[in-house]
């Protein structure tokens, strides 16, 4: 709980800070995003940076839960990740909004982010 607390406190000012660039990225390269071969690529780079993070997110949140007592030195690793990844998925447009809003939603709730599917999973085995 106190690494999600830190988080909120931190993302509030990168927030107000980024707001201006948000607006010129997301103008500029939702232009470009535009035209099918480019906004293809664009999709493909933004997954390929998007997921080793996103893989390395859901290992620290089940390695919290797996071991409850490693959650203060995991929570060094994963804050600056997640803070880092809340400032992409700000600036960067993304021409899938709930594509977005799931990846806000993982950062938000670190690090209780693993999908409750593979929770279970993990858990039994």
């Amino acid at each position: 709980m106190l690494a999600n607390s830190i988080l909120r406190i931190i993302n509030i000012p990168i927030t107000f800070l980024l707001f201006i660039p948000e607006i010129i990225t997301t103008f500029f390269l939702g232009l470009l995003i535009a035209i099918p071969p480019i906004g293809l690529v664009y999709v493909l780079i933004m997954n390929l940076i998007w997921l080793p993070l996103y893989g390395l997110i859901f290992g620290i949140s089940w390695l919290n839960k797996k071991v409850p007592f490693l959650g203060i030195p995991l929570s060094f690793i994963g804050i600056p990740i997640v803070t880092i990844l809340n400032a992409f998925l700000q600036i960067m447009p993304n021409p899938e909004k709930q594509d977005k809003y799931n990846k806000a939603t993982i950062c938000m709730e670190f690090p209780f982010s693993m999908p409750s599917q593979l929770v279970g999973k993990l858990m039994e085995g």
